[in-house]
C-alpha cells in the first residue's frame, strides 16, 4: 500500500470509528447543557487563567485537555461549575473529581422522575457519599432549590464539602453529616422523624484495591478503556462487594424504610452490574423500578431506581427507545480518485483489512460472493482514539504552550 493511500485511509477509518463512539452524546440528556453546547476551552482559558496552565494547542489552533491528569480534570470541574452554574467550589487532592455533565445527566433524571409522578412543592433528597465536591446537593440547589441531607464518611471529603457549602451560602438548604463506616440510609434515618423525596448515590466501583488499580478487572470485554484516570480516594472507589454489594445493601435498607424515601436511586458503574441488583428487586419483590442510561462523550453510566409508592412513575429510556429503531448501517464510499486502490470488491476489502490491521483490530471472514464480503471485526482496546490529532502533529511541527495573549 502506497504512502499517500496509508494516510488517506487511515485517517478515514479513523473518523468511521470516532463517530461511532461519539453518537453516544446524541443520547444525552436533552435538557443537558452540554448536549448542544460543550465546554469551550478557548474562552474558559483566556477567562480563568488557573484553568490556561491546563490546556495545549495542536497544529490548528484546537484546545486540549489531558484527561489524564488529575489536577487538569480538577480544574476542568471547578471551572464549569463556576462558569455554568456560579458556584465557587474547592476539590481536595487525592479525592474523586466529579464530571460535571455526568452528575446533571443524573440530576435532569431526578427532576423526570419528579415531573412524570407530579411530586410538586417541597423537594427533598438525601446524597449518600457526597464526596468533598458535594455536587449533587449544590447543583440541584442552585438549579431547583431542592434541600440536602448530603452524608460523608471520610474526613477530608466531610471537611471540604461543609466548606463549599458555607462558601456559596447554601447552609439554609443543604446539611453535612458525618456518618461511620458501612452507614448507608438505615442508621441515618431510623430514628428520625424526617421523610425525603429522594435519595441518590455514586457508590464505590470496586471491590479491592486490586481491581481498583486495575489489576484484576471485571469490565466486560465489549467495554473500552476509560478514557480519564481514576481519581477516587479507596474511601470512595473500594467497598466490600462493589457497587453491587453496596446497592444491595441501600435496597434491603429501603424494605425497612419503605415510604420514608420515596424514590431510591443510585448510580451504576458498570453495566454487569445491573443484572444481579435488579435480580434481587424482583427476588424482594420491589417491582416498581426502573434503569436509564447516562451518555456523555465515551463514557456511559447507569441509573437504577425504584420506589414503594405506587404513584411513583419513572421515565422511559430514550436510548432503549432508539436502540430499537431501525437505522441505516454505517457506509463510507470509497473515492474514485484514491491512489493504489483495485476498485474490485476484493481489492477494496484487502485495503480495509490493511487499515484494520492498523488499528489492531481483529479481522474475521464471513460469507462473501463477488458483490458482498462479510467481516467481524473485534477491537480489544481503544487504538484510533485522537489518532487524527497525532497524525497531524507527528510531521514535526512544534506545539507551543505559551498560545494566549491578553
Amino acid at each position: 500500500m502506497s504512502a499517500p493511500m496509508k494516510r488517506f485511509a487511515y485517517l478515514s477509518f479513523l473518523k468511521l470509528f470516532n463517530e461511532l463512539i461519539m453518537a453516544l452524546n446524541k443520547f444525552m440528556h436533552p435538557r443537558n447543557k452540554y448536549k448542544s453546547k460543550k465546554a469551550n476551552f478557548q474562552y474558559l482559558a483566556i477567562k480563568y487563567p488557573e484553568f490556561r496552565k491546563h490546556v495545549y494547542p495542536d497544529v490548528s489552533g484546537k484546545l486540549f485537555l489531558d484527561f489524564r491528569n488529575p489536577d487538569s480534570l480538577r480544574q476542568l470541574s471547578t471551572t464549569l461549575m463556576k462558569e455554568d452554574f456560579g458556584l465557587d467550589v474547592v476539590l481536595p487532592p487525592d479525592r474523586l473529581v466529579p464530571t460535571i455533565p455526568l452528575r446533571l445527566n443524573y440530576i435532569l433524571w431526578i427532576e423526570d422522575i419528579l415531573k412524570d409522578s407530579s411530586i410538586k412543592g417541597d423537594i427533598s433528597g438525601i446524597d449518600v457519599g457526597t464526596g468533598g465536591s458535594c455536587v449533587y446537593p449544590l447543583l440541584s440547589a442552585r438549579m431547583n432549590k431542592w434541600r440536602f441531607l448530603a452524608t460523608e464518611l471520610d474526613d477530608t471529603n466531610f471537611t471540604c464539602a461543609v466548606k463549599n457549602v458555607e462558601r456559596n451560602q447554601m447552609t439554609n438548604l443543604i446539611q453535612v453529616q458525618k456518618v461511620e463506616k458501612d452507614v448507608v440510609l438505615l442508621d441515618v434515618l431510623e430514628t428520625s422523624a424526617a421523610t425525603y423525596t429522594f435519595c441518590m448515590c455514586n457508590p464505590p466501583f470496586f471491590m479491592d484495591n486490586l481491581e481498583a488499580q486495575g489489576i484484576t478487572n471485571t469490565r466486560s470485554d465489549d467495554r473500552p478503556e476509560p478514557h480519564s484516570v481514576n481519581t477516587a480516594s479507596p474511601t470512595e472507589s473500594v467497598a466490600f462487594g462493589g457497587e453491587v454489594e453496596f446497592v444491595k445493601k441501600m435496597i434491603h435498607e429501603s424494605l425497612e424504610l419503605k415510604t420514608k424515601v420515596r424514590v431510591y436511586t443510585s448510580m451504576v458503574g458498570k453495566k454487569t452490574s445491573l443484572s444481579p441488583l435488579k435480580e434481587e428487586l424482583r427476588k424482594l419483590k420491589i417491582l416498581n423500578f426502573s434503569t436509564i442510561e447516562f451518555c456523555q462523550g465515551k463514557t456511559m453510566r447507569w441509573g437504577l431506581g425504584w420506589s414503594f409508592d405506587e404513584n411513583i412513575k419513572f421515565p422511559k429510556s430514550e436510548f432503549k427507545e432508539k436502540r430499537k429503531e431501525k437505522r441505516p448501517p454505517l457506509s463510507y464510499v470509497v473515492p474514485e480518485d484514491t491512489p493504489g486502490i483495485m476498485y474490485t470488491t476484493e481489492g477494496v476489502a484487502y485495503q480495509i483489512k490493511e487499515c484494520l490491521k492498523q488499528l489492531q483490530i481483529k479481522c474475521e471472514d464471513k460469507k462473501s460472493n463477488e458483490t458482498k464480503i462479510s467481516m467481524v471485526l473485534t477491537a480489544y482496546q481503544n487504538t484510533w482514539s485522537n489518532q487524527r490529532r497525532k497524525a497531524q502533529t507527528s510531521q514535526g511541527e512544534t506545539i507551543s504552550r505559551t498560545f494566549i495573549r491578553h
